[in-house]
């Protein structure tokens, strides 16, 4: 299973929230391996809109749907909550 998605989360944020994670192994910059799960972000230019400036990650998961599944949720769960 494959899922990529760009989310309006700054890359440093991102990449915390994995690093934070204690099943979660760090594999070089912006790579990480959440069980058979691998997991890419990268930082692309923010979105502008008039004097408004959007930070933008592009997220990339990639494994056996179980693994893929739960650390998306989790990712998801927190980003998507308000006050995250």
């Amino acid at each position: 299973m494959e899922k990529r998605e760009i989310w309006g989360v700054p890359y440093a944020r991102a990449e915390a929230f994995f690093l934070s994670q204690g099943d979660v192994r760090s594999c070089g910059e912006g790579r990480f391996r959440f069980g058979d799960c691998e997991i890419r972000l990268a930082a692309l230019p923010p979105r502008e809109s008039g004097s408004f400036s959007f930070p933008r990650t592009e997220l990339c998961f990639a494994g056996p749907e179980p693994d893929t599944q739960t650390i998306y949720r989790r990712f998801f769960l927190r980003f998507i909550s308000a006050g995250a």
